[in-house]
């Protein structure tokens, strides 16, 4: 099941070798391959963040993700906003390109973070949009935009289930948003027992070695100090 949490305010991060059994990360070249058969790659190698945008997210529900992450964060120009697993950068750039906001896009594996770099530089975002290649359970935290506690909100869409270790997750998560600031998450919760057929798909289809309840996110996400968490179960609309 999944769900938007947002709120106001894992194990260890999965290497970026383990999680290329997820085929969805293992084809870098696919994007500029769907770029090619939509006749988008144009001769002077410019790209358009928006018609990027439907083929370079990694999340479901696209453009709805989007639009619920700037309302629930109150984005606007100037805003400062870490996206950790940014995957290509489509979000970051969408954040980027449509309110104005300075993006700082996390992502954990070297040749997705170089491609994605590669994409932004081709909308010309790259003054806006940051991209660093890291793990954020491990990484110096003031190598990211202007460091701890200074943006206005973390963003991420399906990502935090790749982390087993939420506490040690979340609490980076706060330690980087300033006083006020929002956190932002799409991913997955457990409505329910899993069967055996689907932990084996949670683990080996989607990398997910397990999955808190929603009670279970709810109190972790305060536990980290964030308050004001409304919780939406997207499962239906998915």
């Amino acid at each position: 099941s999944t769900s938007d949490v947002s709120a106001n305010g894992g194990g260890m991060d999965p290497p970026s070798a383990a999680i290329k059994t997820m085929k969805l990360y293992s084809h870098v070249e696919r994007i500029e391959n769907e770029l090619r058969s939509r006749g988008l790659a144009s001769s002077d190698g410019i790209l358009d963040p928006e018609a990027l945008s439907e083929i370079d997210s990694l999340h479901y529900e696209g453009d709805t993700g989007m639009k619920a992450a700037i309302a629930a964060a109150d984005l606007a120009p100037g805003s400062a906003v870490l996206d950790v697993g940014s995957g290509f950068g489509g979000p970051a750039r969408l954040l980027a390109s449509r309110k104005g906001c300075s993006v700082t896009a996390l992502e954990l594996q070297p040749d997705i973070s170089e491609k994605a770099r590669e994409l932004t530089r081709r909308c010309k975002l790259d003054g806006l949009v940051q991209h660093v290649e890291g793990n954020i359970l491990e990484c110096d935290l003031n190598s990211l935009g202007k460091g701890p506690g200074t943006f206005d909100a973390v963003v991420s869409w399906l990502v935090f289930l790749h982390i087993s270790d939420k506490e040690a997750l979340l609490s980076k998560c706060a330690e980087m948003v300033k006083e006020g600031g929002v956190l932002f998450v799409e991913d997955y919760f457990l409505r329910g027992t899993c069967t055996e057929a689907e932990e084996k798909s949670l683990k080996e289809d989607v990398f997910c070695s397990d999955l808190p309840t929603k009670e279970e996110y709810v109190k972790a996400i305060e536990k980290a100090g964030f308050d004001d968490v409304a919780f939406e179960d997207r499962t239906e609309d998915w």
